[in-house]
């Protein structure tokens, strides 16, 4: 319909296809024609141009708002694993450069409260089903919890044991230093962690 409507548009004035904009709109999903309807003021006259126009205005608000619930889910589920994302915020590229401040406000883990729909999660170390590895204290070290992650041959980064951490594919980094291991292999928020 996107190049029917275009095609109309390019061959002259079309201010008087108030017919063919009609039969345009009527072409569209009844929830696209709802929001052509809000945006024109429930005006059923519309030449193919002007249908263009709202259409062009629906669809980039559409992916708009697509794109921040994407990104909103995706930060959620980061924060839940413990981890940030390989690209960092304006704050932190702000605290990096400056290299002045407290870099402590960023490097602290902020976790929320685990979805009620989500799998439970157990810890990798001591294996216990009761806490994440980030409450364990049967192996509350980062020296014995890189021990434990070397004895049963597990990725450093996702603790898979299907690959080594060399071959990991994912894309997480330490939330506390930023470096290509877990964040639970960092004791404290200023202890840099070499992996």
């Amino acid at each position: 319909m996107y190049s029917l409507t275009r095609q109309f548009c390019s061959y002259e004035d079309d201010t008087k296809e108030l017919a063919l904009g009609a039969i345009l709109l009527n072409k569209l999903r009844p929830h696209v024609r709802s929001k052509v309807y809000d945006k024109t003021g429930n005006s059923h006259n519309l030449t193919p141009t002007e249908l263009l126009r709202v259409l062009t205005e629906v669809v980039h608000k559409e992916a708009t708002l697509q794109e921040i619930e994407f990104h909103c889910k995706r930060t959620q589920r980061l924060r839940e694993d413990g981890y940030v994302s390989l690209q960092k915020s304006p704050k932190k590229k702000l605290q990096e450069t400056s290299r002045h401040s407290d870099r402590t406000l960023w490097t602290q883990k902020v976790r929320s409260p685990p979805m009620v729909n989500s799998k439970p999660r157990s810890c990798v170390f001591c294996e216990s089903k009761q806490y994440t590895v980030f409450s364990c204290t049967q192996y509350p070290t980062p020296k014995i919890r890189v021990q434990i992650t070397r004895d049963k041959k597990i990725c450093f980064n996702c603790f898979s044991s299907r690959h080594r951490t060399k071959e990991c594919t994912s894309k997480r980094y330490c939330q506390t230093c930023s470096k290509r291991h877990h964040t639970s292999f960092v004791m404290f928020p200023n202890t840099k962690k070499r992996s």
